[in-house]
């Protein structure tokens, strides 16, 4: 919900943008940008996207560190933290700076393209490393649970059409987040975006960016 100004009209709470391609300067980094300006023209400061390929993200091994971490009594010091998971990745790479990220954003946007019917390589791997959250919820110690936050979606597909194309990732990212307190609005779903430069060529999907970033925002003016 749209927080209240002080001294002037109501403005959106701040959202952070993950743009998850691979490929600098294509679609996905062209949609995040045009999000962001949406966004900021209805909810105020214009959110600065996050490319996660300038991040490292070692795939999960699922070596179970996290889940022993977590049955260790606090004193041990294993346990102190919703984000101290003990993983021995987190000293090898940078996830421990964008599972945060994903965890304390009031509000969320991921952009991203599909690769065989599916999300890219870091994005994935990411998600995986969310599996922390999984066993805190498995638990009953979920930390988010009275956290109400919505992430948004722009999905990007080369395919003109295809009734499968996305179901993979939405059902990824609903069931990788849901342990965070999020849930998923409505995606924007964007079909016959191959080239580098087609987003940004097709003044239709333009608008729709646009538009999408506005509503996220809510109506805040």
């Amino acid at each position: 919900m749209p927080e209240k100004n002080a001294i002037g009209p109501p403005v959106a709470p701040p959202c952070g943008v993950l743009a998850c391609s691979p490929r600098a300067g294509g679609n996905s980094d062209t949609a995040a940008r045009l999000f962001a300006k949406g966004y900021a023209a209805v909810g105020g400061s214009e959110p600065k996207p996050i490319m996660l390929r300038e991040h490292t993200v070692l795939p999960c091994t699922g070596c179970g560190a996290c889940r022993r971490a977590m049955r260790m009594p606090p004193e041990s010091g294993l346990a102190s933290g919703v984000h101290d998971f003990s993983c021995p990745l987190a000293a090898k790479d940078q996830s421990a700076p964008l599972l945060t990220f994903l965890a304390e954003m009031p509000s969320l946007c991921l952009v991203s393209p599909i690769y065989f019917y599916h999300l890219p390589a870091l994005l994935k791997a990411l998600l995986d490393r969310t599996q922390p959250f999984w066993h805190l919820d498995d638990m009953g110690i979920n930390h988010f649970r009275d956290i109400e936050r919505t992430c948004h979606l722009i999905l990007i597909g080369a395919r003109p059409r295809s009734k499968r194309l996305f179901e993979g990732s939405l059902l990824t990212l609903k069931y990788a987040l849901a342990p965070l307190g999020i849930t998923l609005a409505e995606p924007l779903l964007l079909y016959g975006l191959d080239q580098p430069a087609a987003l940004a060529g097709d003044s239709r999907a333009v608008d729709r960016v646009l538009q999408y970033g506005k509503q996220a925002a809510g109506p805040c003016s």
